[in-house]
């Protein structure tokens, strides 16, 4: 069904409510009202959260509509659809923001597509129940991509839509020029990306207690970093390696080999001995009354705490581009306490650590980094934005500058150096700001100031991602198994 509205106002219904929404989605887009007017018209969240989002939905969105659903993940029930077909009519929407947890994002987009709507949705695209365990399932997460795709390719033969995903490193300035600078060698030289590596920590500190009962980026559902903040790391090292693509040299497939650390592996590196001689035998007690052996019972069939893998893009058979993708839960922190914040994702002495490596052959490599020294819940201050502040997002370029054309062989430039001409505010995070731009141009594609294949990050530039992600989870399933190949393959780059 297709909701004839006229789309000279972007009219905006948020699906799901939680700290994402609620730190990015709603501030920007209330930031864009002096261009556009009021967009948000309604918030949908589950039955579950109803006093909370009341809550706090009278503060920080008076007048909004509020809407409930029961929880569901694989089909929506009949009387959830007909209310929000009759909502999405009731409220002229043209748009909508999907920010739930991702096992429902596949749902929320095909009712969205089915009604013609531009979307945005938050990585991943989709997960599985059980994506660590069960190789349908970890398949399931490439299929869910086609189907939507499928989906939003149809719509588009009649209807022009935009569908972003919400994988905001692509806005980043810093970013940006890095891919400038690889097409520059390419031009150049006629030499492509040879080598990327990605790595990402967010210095979360959960203890064995909290990563059994968390709710949010959870564990016990069979799947973890990967699906968290994992899959903006898989999808820089693809854009990486896509920045410096010559057709005639294109690699054919990639061969993708996993390795994750469960919380069984990290509860045996980390005892219960271990945390009572740092906390105190009788404190730590108080919050876990499991012994080690029920503790690793407990866990059994979560996700991962940490992961990496090993890339190898092919041409007819032979590597071309190697790369490597490190992505953790477990590193540098400053939690310090037996009692977590509110909030255990952002908060509570979570520290985040990012980096990448491109080499262009003989003739560039490229080192970008992130690493602050400081919770990232903390205030930024002006000017202060080498390492170890929160605003440090640093790019390190080194060149062959007698075959390059370049004038040396060191440029060193700071995301601190490009924010001044994109009007960013030096007391908040770049980082986060570079989420706006991503925001805005979703709105713009409602306005029809930009066509799908202006945005940045439409669906349908998402298959390599999607289909890596899909590839560590089944790696990692047969790598487990009794004589299992770790390797898997996928096709196309």
């Amino acid at each position: 069904m297709i909701s004839i509205i006229p789309e000279t106002k972007p009219n905006i219904m948020i699906i799901g409510t939680g700290p994402h929404a609620q730190k990015t989605y709603v501030p920007h887009l209330q930031l864009l009202e002096a261009r556009y007017g009021p967009m948000i018209q309604v918030l949908v969240d589950i039955e579950e959260k109803r006093d909370s989002v009341t809550e706090w939905a009278a503060k920080k969105c008076p007048g909004v509509h509020l809407h409930f659903v029961p929880m569901f993940t694989d089909l929506m029930p009949s009387r959830a659809r007909a209310e929000l077909d009759e909502i999405a009519v009731r409220f002229h929407i043209n748009g909508i923001i999907i920010a739930t947890e991702p096992l429902s994002h596949q749902v929320y987009a095909l009712w969205g597509l089915d009604h013609g709507f531009h979307i945005m949705m938050d990585k991943p695209i989709t997960t599985r129940v059980h994506a660590g365990t069960s190789v349908s399932e970890a398949k399931g997460i490439a299929d869910d991509y086609q189907e939507i795709l499928a989906a939003y390719q149809k719509l588009q033969k009649h209807k022009t839509t935009g569908f972003v995903v919400s994988s905001h490193r692509r806005f980043n300035p810093l970013i940006i020029r890095a891919h400038q600078y690889i097409r520059e060698i390419v031009e150049r030289t006629g030499c492509p990306v040879t080598s990327v590596s990605a790595s990402y920590c967010d210095g979360t500190f959960r203890l064995p207690i909290e990563v059994i009962q968390q709710d949010y980026h959870t564990y016990k559902q069979g799947y973890g970093k990967v699906s968290h903040s994992g899959y903006h790391i898989i999808d820089m090292l693809c854009e990486f390696a896509k920045a410096g693509l010559v057709q005639s040299k294109r690699p054919d497939e990639v061969e993708v080999i996993s390795s994750f650390i469960l919380p069984r592996g990290f509860f045996k590196m980390m005892t219960q001995s271990d945390y009572q001689k740092i906390f105190g035998a009788e404190e730590y007690s108080k919050t876990c009354n499991f012994d080690e052996q029920g503790l690793l019972q407990r866990v059994v069939g979560y996700g991962e705490l940490d992961a990496t893998a090993q890339l190898t893009f092919r041409k007819e058979g032979d590597p071309v581009i190697l790369a490597q993708i490190s992505m953790s839960s477990n590193g540098y922190g400053l939690r310090s306490s037996l009692i977590p914040s509110k909030d255990q994702y952002k908060g509570s002495g979570r520290v985040k650590h990012e980096s990448y490596e491109i080499k262009c052959g003989p003739f560039q490599s490229i080192y970008i980094e992130s690493r602050s020294v400081k919770d990232s819940d903390e205030p930024c201050l002006p000017g202060d934005f080498q390492i170890g502040a929160n605003n440090h997002f640093e790019m390190k370029v080194f060149r062959n500058f007698e075959l390059t054309g370049h004038s040396g062989a060191l440029e060193v430039l700071h995301l601190a150096d490009l924010a001044e001409t994109e009007g960013y505010d030096h007391t908040k995070l770049y980082t986060e700001q570079a989420k706006g731009k991503m925001i805005l141009e979703f709105v713009q594609s409602i306005k029809g100031e930009l066509l799908p294949s202006e945005l940045t990050s439409n669906i349908d530039d998402h298959r390599l991602p999607v289909e890596i992600m899909s590839a560590m989870y089944l790696s990692h399933i047969n790598h487990q198994a009794s004589n299992g190949s770790p390797i898997v393959k996928v096709q196309g780059v």
